[in-house]
């Protein structure tokens, strides 16, 4: 008698995009091949067959070989994935010769940015047994799962609900027909908008890449609207490639990535925990003034050290900065005025500000392993260091030395809260109501061929936000050609205003303005011709094509736009326009 079974179906995961809809986590095509154990005649020959069509090493072919045969029953067994069509193709055109083997096109999880987002995003990876035993589908040789970042803290959003394809078998188990129920369709995961910058971001994190007069330097780099709690950008440096964990990293990426000198892996910027130096000498300052122990006219003699008993605490300027008063110590970093404040002011005053202005304190940013770091203070080194306070852990501190550490996410938050005067909140997600907002208007939505009309998406999430900090209605305030910026990332958009002066707002008098007209298509040219060298190895990865054939199809195509335009709209001087 026929039974009915069904078949894990995987939902199409949740993209991730910067604040202005460029994609950061998206979905590309994966062409893959796969083996259903029951419908198999000869397992063993079959898949030396589909290794030696595949070209998989021998080790390879045994590894697919020992998964078959503990898969679970209808749980397709991946032979292998990521192919190129060529190889698709290949196995395609002998599939019939093989029962149970099936080619497919899937889903695969890519990152546009890789290593400048790769600490923010985390990563997808195949289902450990602790991910299977949390969720029994994740088996599915389709499902990733998120390891760490974004991707690990927004798993149950992201992964959406994986539907099923009901299966009628017959009493030997082959699979008689397919049934289709609308009720076990997948539910594809919920976008996400994180307040990022793409490009600050990128910026940030090619700071850190080798110049021609240094090497690759390691560090972190935090960018914060201080008005909001925005960040803008969050970067480690160096990074890794998440793109390479997604189909299974080989051990010797993974080794050299663990053992490297400046830990790739480890993400700085919130879970570093280091000395904050200098920077901690404005909350130094705040202390001693909010304490009364100083006004900002009171000037320290510097003669380029300070004495505690016979102990020489030295200055960076061994000569000395002279006669120093509050303003002029911060701006030249003099640490004789600092200690002398520090010994004023004590410990336990120093870390109430301190606090006060984010020290200490753990941020929820949504992402996993966010440290806290410590504030030093009596009670703290009596039972750290199991002694008490002393008056040169007073001076030490006063500079960010000493007991004193921080995290670099820390460090964003103290001079945010100086410069707004207020408790800013730190935020690295968009709020839901803007993502409501955005997706009532079908602003967030997929063309029929699968590409994203990211100008359209970031233009709109832009109009989401709050206008007076919007940045494309901030640089429309003061610059004509401020949406020039999105027309590299949407061919047309700025065509149909070319001849719109943002400053006012109106349209020209175009007969008149032949000089404004050749100002803005000129511009306009530029940005169309370095369009497809932005943007193709984006769109190639989206649609599974060779990079450099799209980018070539794509400057054909405006080379023939910009043309047909010269000849519409270009006519010889004297005639109209």
């Amino acid at each position: 008698e026929n039974q009915f079974n069904l078949q894990v179906n995987p939902a199409s995961r949740g993209p991730v995009y910067d604040r202005f809809g460029v994609p950061l986590a998206v979905n590309r095509r994966d062409f893959r091949v796969s083996i259903m154990r029951e419908d198999v005649e000869d397992l063993p020959k079959t898949v030396t067959a589909l290794a030696s069509i595949l070209r998989l090493p021998p080790e390879a072919a045994d590894t697919v070989l020992n998964d078959a045969k503990v898969a679970p029953r209808f749980m397709p067994s991946m032979v292998a994935d990521n192919l190129s069509w060529e190889d698709f193709s290949k196995v395609s055109v002998y599939s019939a010769s093989f029962p149970g083997v099936r080619c497919d096109m899937g889903e695969a999880r890519n990152y546009p940015l890789a290593e400048s987002m790769a600490h923010v995003l985390g990563y997808v990876a195949k289902a450990n047994a602790k991910d299977v035993a949390l969720d029994p589908q994740a088996r599915h040789p389709g499902i990733r799962v998120g390891k760490e970042g974004i991707e690990k803290s927004q798993e149950k959003g992201l992964k959406g609900g994986h539907g099923a394809t009901k299966l009628e078998v017959n009493a030997h188990g082959r699979v008689i027909r397919e049934v289709v129920d609308p009720r076990l369709a997948p539910k594809s995961g919920a976008p996400i908008v994180l307040t990022i910058d793409a490009e600050i971001q990128q910026v940030a994190y090619d700071q850190f890449q080798p110049k021609e007069d240094r090497p690759a330097e390691a560090g972190s780099a935090v960018v914060m609207d201080i008005h909001s709690g925005e960040l803008l950008a969050l970067v480690s440096a160096p990074s890794f490639d998440p793109n390479k964990f997604v189909d299974g990293s080989s051990r010797t990426d993974f080794n050299e990535y663990k053992n490297a000198e400046m830990r790739p892996l480890y993400h700085k910027a919130v879970r570093g925990i280091y000395p904050p130096g200098s920077t901690y000498k404005m909350i130094t300052a705040l202390a001693a003034l909010e304490a009364g122990v100083t006004d900002p006219e009171e000037t320290v003699q510097c003669p380029g050290f300070y004495m505690l008993g016979n102990h020489r605490f030295h200055c960076p300027a061994r000569s000395g900065h002279g006669t120093v008063n509050l303003h002029t110590a911060i701006k030249v970093s003099c640490d004789v005025y600092f200690y002398e404040m520090g010994r004023r002011i004590g410990g336990e005053k120093m870390a109430e500000v301190a606090r006060g202005f984010g020290f200490g304190q753990r941020f929820d940013l949504g992402i996993p392993g966010i440290a806290a770091s410590h504030v030093p203070d009596n009670a703290w080194k009596l039972k750290n260091r199991g002694a008490p306070w002393a008056v040169y852990d007073s001076l030490n501190v006063a500079i960010g030395q000493g007991l004193i550490a921080a995290t670099p996410l820390q460090l964003a938050v103290m001079p945010a809260r100086i410069a707004s005067a207020r408790e800013v909140a730190r935020r690295l997600g968009v709020s839901r109501t803007a993502i409501q907002k955005a997706e009532q208007v079908g602003r967030i939505t997929r063309e029929q061929d699968g590409a994203w009309d990211l100008g359209r998406v970031r233009r709109d999430l832009a109009a989401t936000a709050d206008p007076s900090r919007s940045r494309l209605s901030q640089q429309s305030e003061t610059s004509p050609l401020a949406r020039l910026t999105v027309a590299r990332l949407a061919l047309g958009v700025e065509a149909q205003r070319l001849a719109l002066d943002q400053t006012k707002g109106k349209l020209i008098d175009i007969a008149s303005a032949d000089a404004r007209i050749d100002e803005v298509a000129g511009a306009m040219r530029d940005a169309l011709l370095n369009w497809p060298a932005r943007v193709s190895g984006q769109i190639a990865a989206e649609i599974g094509r060779d990079p450099h054939l799209v980018q070539t199809l794509l400057q054909e195509q405006i080379t023939a736009l910009l043309a047909e335009l010269a000849d519409r709209f270009d006519p010889p001087r004297g005639e109209s326009k």
